[in-house]
This record gives structure tokens, sequence and C-alpha cells, in this order.
């Protein structure tokens, strides 16, 4: 059993629990007999049930996987005679998905001339506050961080080298073997590195510390002055940050998210490097990942429609 628990991660497994609990507790109201595993006609009035009373897409495909991993921990339970395996219940997900998606709107990517405004914005007495909220849309466009990696990074992840600073992404989603990938921010990038510089100062923090290196910063009575703790920086947080600091450029916050420095460096670097460098740089391991993050420009749109040429 502990073998089929660690198949997951523990995220994931809260999600899946979760989930679950919320199927079990229709099955109490329906006064349905909690019986592993279950019958797919009861499956299907719960997914039925979940698609009448909530405007999320993917609660519907979340609670079936939810219920194949309960399944999964029945000895003699395969795909072929799995109840949770049934064709009917993905013609019910694919229903749901066809009737309940709506039109996304993708976020905007952050532009080098925005993160020279950060940086510009940010006052020579600058609180340990305004410190790490222009580093964290510098830090993430310069290294084309997500907020799963950036919130991971400890002091103990940055090394120094002759032509910069080595830094380890211990967390990351595209890194399929869990080794962690290296990143490196060149010294050439004064900019970045003096803003580093001076949260360290601001913060007491050190290369080498074993402490979260972005963390919620709170206020420490016993010597009065405001400190980084060492917690992870929560994801509403982190969105609040990029939302703040396109707002006092005079843009809309709603048309950027978290995503949007990543996306920002990947599209300034794609024009000037190889598409191994940009996976190398962006630490994705398949080729289609990149579409969805770098923004080609309407002008370079015009122009590879003029290589055509068909003027006589």
């Amino acid at each position: 059993m502990k073998s089929i628990w660690e198949s997951r991660k523990p995220a994931t497994i809260v999600k899946y629990c979760s989930t679950l609990r919320k199927f079990f507790e229709f099955c109490k109201i329906k006064n349905i007999n909690i019986v592993v595993p279950f019958d797919s006609l009861t499956i299907a009035q719960y997914l039925e049930h979940i698609k009448l009373t909530t405007s999320a897409i993917s609660a519907v495909s979340n609670a079936l996987v939810s219920i194949k991993w309960l399944h999964g921990f029945m000895p003699g339970l395969n795909a072929s005679n799995d109840p949770a395996n049934d064709r009917f219940l993905s013609k019910i997900v694919e229903s749901c998905s066809r009737n309940m998606t709506k039109m996304k709107q993708r976020k905007e990517p952050l532009s080098p001339e925005m993160i020279k405004a950060f940086i510009e914005s940010v006052p020579k007495n600058a609180s340990l506050t305004q410190l790490r909220d222009c580093l964290i849309p510098v830090l993430s466009f310069s290294l084309l961080l997500c907020h799963d990696e950036a919130s991971h990074l400890y002091c103990n992840h940055f090394f120094r080298e002759v032509q910069g600073l080595k830094i380890l992404i211990p967390s990351s989603k595209t890194d399929s073997f869990r080794q962690g990938k290296f990143v490196f921010l060149s010294k050439k990038n004064r900019s970045g590195f003096d803003l580093i510089s001076k949260y360290l100062q601001k913060s007491n923090l050190d290369f080498g510390q074993n402490h979260f290196f972005f963390g919620p910063i709170e206020f420490n009575k016993s010597n009065r002055r405001y400190e980084v703790s060492n917690r992870r920086l929560s994801y509403d947080v982190y969105n609040k940050i990029f939302k703040n600091a396109v707002s006092k450029l005079g843009l809309k916050p709603k048309n950027f998210g978290t995503h949007s420095a990543r996306s920002g460096g990947a599209s300034c670097l794609a024009p000037h490097i190889s598409q191994y460098d940009l996976m190398l740089s962006g630490r994705w391991s398949d080729p289609r990942s990149i579409g969805s993050y770098v923004e080609t420009p309407v002008q370079r749109r015009f122009e590879i429609n003029e290589i055509l040429d068909i003027n006589p």
C-alpha cells in the first residue's frame, strides 16, 4: 500500500483525498453505501451532480481521476474490470468540458522595458518589502522562473561563480527526474546583482544559509525590525506582488499573471538564441511547451509574411 501511496506527490494526494471526501459526503446524503470499488452508476450520478453544482471545468475530471486512484488500492482491479473505466463515464467528462469550456484570456508577458521600470521605481532608501517585491519579478524574468520554482529557493541554493551566480532550482514541474536544475545569472546583468545585494543586506540573509530566499516579511518585536520569515511564499502573495507591480505602471493587473515574467523572458530570448538554448534556459523537456510561453510580436508576424513575396 505504501508503494501505491508514494506513487503520487504529497500535494497530489492531498488533492485526491479532498475530492474523495466530497464524494463520500455525497454518498451519505444519497444513502449510498461506501464500498470500494464503487459501481459505475454511482460514479456517474456523482459526476452529474458535480456538473450541475459547480462552474469549475476541471471538477468533473478531477473527481473521476480521484476515484480511479482510490480503486488503484484494490488488488485484482485493472483497466478492464475497474468500474471507473467505463466508457460512458468518460463521455460525461467530455460533455462537461464541451459545455463548460470558457475562452481563456492569455496573460500578457512582461517586457524588458517594464522590468527596467520596476527597477527604476525602487527608492534609494527602499524598505525590505519594496526590495523583495521588485526582485521577485526581475529575477523571475531573468531566470524564467514560475512561482513553484521561485518560492522554493533557499539561500544555500545560490553559488558564487567567477562570471556570476549559479542557482539551483530544487522544485520544478519540468524536471521529470526531480534532480534539480541550475540557472545562471551573469554579472553583466548589473541591476539584478545590485538588487540582490541590497536585499541580502537589508534582510540580514546571506548565501549558504538554510533559509528561504523569498518569504513573508514580518515584524520582529524583539529587535524591532522587519525580517524575511523562514516560510515559503504563498501563491496569493506572489501573484499580488506581480499585480501591484504592473498596476504602478498604469497597466491593467488582470492582463498579467504569475507566468508573465517567465513568458516575457522566454519571448525576449527566443529571437536571439537556438531552440535548444531556449529549452535549456527555461528547463523545458518538450519543444511544444515553448509555444505556451513565447509571444511573437505583431511586427515580426508581418515580417515573416513578407518573406513569401508574392508580388509579380
